[in-house]
């Protein structure tokens, strides 16, 4: 079956007023009794400019790299395509993921499976047979849809494109099949000018030097440079080629890595692949920032290489981390020169007058040694800028990088030894500007964000990019690192946030207070003041009633009656439950799945479905607590003490009862008889009980 192709035959027009393409009705861009316009494709508007068949895409085609301006067309074509095929397809999801993913749905590995027993027999036939069915329709829906997006991409390409495409040897291979996905292929090889080129060492190298030689344009912005250069890294990977996967490079990442034995890095090494990885991220961020503007970065990517000759490594070793650097920096305008005589040769200042300096500085480590040519950008002085020898090292309104809103930067003052560092420390840090975690036990609903708005982490240690976040029960949305020293909190954030913080001098304690929690955090060897996770156990009861506040009455009743049905039923388990009644097995009844997810959220599992099903556990061993010190301020006050006693029956039984006054301490002894020597030895030995604590016993009151 050829595939569609735009037509200026009125004959067929007449025939066809409407044509479906597996979409819907696409509607003609005439009306029936109007002749179409001569030389006009029914692809074109009236402007003559190409629209593609659906007019719902709002232009977004393809064309020969000769038939637009328009940066990186070939990502918001596909982006708009896999928008509509969601929107407008029935299972349209799957196909929105087949062109993300680019690759098909592995319906082999999706096959229904047995349920788990219920203990029906026959009700888990029957859900086996739905789940069946469900999965022969998704199948069957799947590979129609695929047909129809392969009509859809056809449709939004040019005459000339579809041409070309009709001309390359692939054409009449997924031609046939309909497959979307080798037409997207051969769609983005031609739009890179590669579709020429047959002899497979040609093609990569043409492709190599197309990325060697890309240069960002004065009128490309970042993000429009950042897709040219991933659709260029993209086209090489589709030949076949590697990317800074150079053994020199392998090697000198696992240098860093501690290897010591470097000369023995080989595909055979447990870490190799690992190794190859961050060595392509490296060589793409590298090649990223060389083909820059250089109008605009070119100072940074220099000042990048000189502190690396001085022995600071402030390069970026992802190609995400590069594009960040270069979307945080602040970018000076170039200045307009002024008349001779007006001081620094800028329009509109007098003279003596400091230029205003942006962009990003990088303190060199401590201990290097100075050029003759260095100039602090503050002072003038001969020395780097924040030297603490700097009259001007503290940070002024003017000191644009730090003050900038438009970036997410921050400071940490905490760098402990990396032997010493826990993951299960928290640690209170007051030269810390954001809360950072490092353990993935202590947060939760970790994702991703975008790289320009990712964390540029700051420390005497260097510098650490972060591009992911996560949340705290208790301090909220927080930063995550897993290669973080260890979790920070920011003093100053804290304090912002309003969370009550205090201060023990006597007992060298900081105390973080919630409602229902304490974090203490105390000072160890190493001078930092550390909460830690492992030795303070915080039991947190939750009831009924705390969790039936976050519902309506009516939600609630509904619950209530999902978990009666529940039990009816004979307590399966809540998957099944919940298949039941999103599936209609269970007649004459109101509950929704919705009901049985708040029914677990009030009242947590049913405890009929627990026994049985729960197994032994080791319990967790009993712990002695130490005695507890007795505050002076009560031994002070309260030294002579007032005992009341009395001798009360139980059962035939005796016993020498003793309460003390405002102290309100009472003992119990059991005495035999009334004699007067037992009595007088449990009276002694509730004397000498409040001696060992500093008390003396004033006065008895007894009867």
């Amino acid at each position: 079956m050829a595939a569609p192709e735009a037509s200026n035959d009125k004959s067929s027009h007449k025939d066809e007023s409407e044509r479906k393409n597996g979409t819907g009705v696409v509607k003609q861009p005439w009306k029936q009794g109007n002749k179409q316009q001569t030389g006009q494709s029914k692809h074109q508007s009236k402007s003559g400019a190409f629209k593609g068949e659906i007019a719902e895409l709002n232009g977004n085609v393809y064309e020969l790299h000769n038939e637009t301006s328009k940066a990186n067309q070939f990502y918001r074509t596909t982006k708009a395509i896999a928008a509509y095929a969601n929107r407008t397809m029935k299972s349209g999801n799957d196909m929105m993921n087949l062109i993300d993913n680019m690759q098909d749905i592995d319906f082999k590995a999706i096959l229904p499976k047995r349920p788990e027993s219920s203990g029906d027999d026959e009700i888990d036939k029957m859900i086996l047979q739905q789940e069946v069915n469900d999965y022969v329709k998704r199948k069957k829906l799947y590979y129609e849809n695929r047909d129809k997006l392969y009509t859809i991409i056809w449709g939004q390409c040019s005459e000339s494109l579809q041409a070309k495409l009709k001309g390359t040897k692939a054409y009449a291979e997924y031609n046939p099949v309909k497959c979307p996905l080798a037409l997207l292929a051969d769609i983005k090889q031609i739009s890179l000018k590669f579709e020429n080129v047959t002899f497979k060492a040609f093609a990569i190298y043409d492709a190599k030097r197309a990325l060697n030689m890309l240069y960002q344009n004065k009128q490309d912005t970042l993000h429009q440079y950042y897709l040219k250069f991933k659709d260029l890294v993209d086209a090489l990977e589709h030949y076949g080629a590697e990317l800074g996967t150079d053994i020199g490079l392998i090697k000198d990442v696992a240098e860093r890595h501690g290897e010591k034995n470097i000369e023995s890095i080989d595909h055979k090494h447990p870490s190799f692949e690992q190794y190859k990885r961050e060595a392509r991220e490296q060589y793409l961020a590298v090649c990223f920032l060389r083909g820059a503007d250089r109008s605009k970065y070119g100072a940074l990517v220099m000042d990048l290489e000189n502190d690396y000759t001085k022995g600071t490594n402030h390069i970026p070793s992802t190609l995400a981390g590069a594009y960040a650097l270069l979307d945080h920096i602040k970018v000076a305008q170039k200045p307009q020169r002024s008349r001779p005589g007006t001081g620094n040769g800028v329009k509109g200042t007098e003279k003596g007058e400091d230029d205003e300096i942006y962009g990003m500085v990088f303190v060199n480590k401590n201990g290097k040694q100075v050029g003759k040519d260095v100039q602090c950008f503050d002072c003038g002085g001969n020395h780097y800028r924040g030297d603490p020898e700097c009259p001007s090292s503290k940070v002024t309104k003017h000191d644009d990088y730090l003050s900038s809103s438009t970036m997410s930067v921050a400071f940490l003052g905490a760098q402990p030894p990396e032997p010493i560092a826990n993951k299960n420390w928290i640690l209170l840090d007051n030269q810390s500007s954001e809360h950072i975690f490092k353990n993935p036990s202590l947060v939760s609903d970790i994702k991703n964000v975008y790289p320009q708005a990712g964390l540029l982490i700051h420390s005497n240690g260097g510098t650490q990019f972060t591009m992911h976040t996560a949340q705290h029960h208790d301090f909220g949305e927080v930063w995550f690192n897993p290669k973080a020293i260890t979790n920070i909190l920011s003093f100053s954030k804290l304090r912002n946030a309003g969370h009550l913080l205090s201060y023990d001098y006597h007992r060298d304690i900081y105390t973080l207070t919630f409602k229902d929690r304490q974090y203490t955090f105390r000072q160890i060897p190493e001078g930092l003041y550390v909460y830690h996770h492992g030795h303070d156990r915080l039991i947190c009861a939750t009831t009924v009633s705390d969790h039936q506040r976050k519902y309506t009455p009516r939600q609630i009743a509904a619950a209530d009656k999902a978990r009666s049905l529940y039990k009816m039923l004979g307590r399966p388990s809540e998957r099944v439950f919940k298949y039941m009644l999103n599936h209609g097995l269970i007649q004459n009844t109101d509950v929704t799945s919705a009901d049985v997810q708040r029914a677990s959220d009030i009242y947590g599992p049913d405890v009929g479905a627990l026994k049985g099903k729960t197994v032994r556990t080791t319990p967790d061993p009993v712990h002695i607590p130490t005695d507890i010190s007795l505050p002076e301020q009560i031994r002070n006050r309260h030294k002579l003490v007032t005992l009341c006693a009395d001798v009360c029956h139980v059962d035939g039984m005796r016993f020498l009862t003793t309460i003390s006054r405002n102290l309100h301490f009472g003992t119990i002894e059991f005495v035999h008889s009334l004699d007067h020597d037992i009595i007088l030895q449990a009276v002694t030995n509730v004397i000498s009980i409040y001696a060992k604590r500093g008390f003396i016993i004033h006065w008895i009151l007894t009867d």
